[in-house]
């Protein structure tokens, strides 16, 4: 997935639980973290609660929003409905119609091979890469939390794919805004790894 390093997300537009339209171009200026998903993807299913950890682990940055986003044949509306109650969604939990995407936006199709599927969003846009998991999120973000403190730190391959090579100076330059905007997200890394040496 290196093709995607940088490369900008383009805008889709879906619905979220009420059937208000929402578009991703109105996260536009916040980091965005999204899992892409259907309603019978078993490992999709699986991964949620770790997932739903990760919108409460990022709850009160104001600058990092967490999406959940189900790619469905049109049909399958009522059912991601009821896995969402099921399961609790936290995150922006968004429905976008396959048949829709694949007529106005093949860029999304092309890209996702394998579900669930994650990704990170820069503000401007650009995509960042691809996780293996939701954990990998958190942990990503902390050791860019870390550079922008003047730690070095590498990502591991095994964290963010298209990152292996990740310096503190990239991160840096990615996220330089945490540790001086981001209180809230500040104070959540502070909880999630107090006493823990990672």
């Amino acid at each position: 997935t290196s093709y995607l390093l940088n490369v900008t997300a383009p805008d889709f537009e879906a619905v979220d639980i009420n059937g208000k339209s929402v578009r991703f171009s109105d996260f536009k200026g916040k980091t965005v973290v999204i899992d892409f998903w259907f309603t019978t993807c078993g490992p999709c299913l699986m991964s949620m609660p770790d997932y739903n950890n990760v919108a409460t682990f990022f709850k009160d940055s104001a600058n990092i929003a967490v999406l959940s986003v189900c790619i469905d044949e049109a049909k399958a509306k009522k059912r991601w409905k009821q896995i969402s109650r099921k399961k609790s969604i936290r995150s922006v939990n968004l429905f976008l119609d396959e048949s829709q995407l694949k007529f106005n936006n093949k860029f999304y199709i092309d890209t996702i091979k394998s579900f669930p599927f994650y990704m990170m969003i820069a503000p401007d846009g650009r995509i960042l890469g691809r996780a293996e998991s939701p954990h990998s999120l958190v942990r990503f973000t902390y050791s860019a939390f870390r550079a922008t403190q003047k730690e070095t730190v590498l990502t591991s391959q095994r964290d963010f794919s298209n990152n292996a090579n990740s310096s503190q100076d990239w991160l840096k330059q990615h996220y330089n805004f945490l540790s001086v905007h981001d209180t809230g997200l500040r104070e959540a890394i502070k909880k999630y790894y107090s006493g823990a040496a990672r």
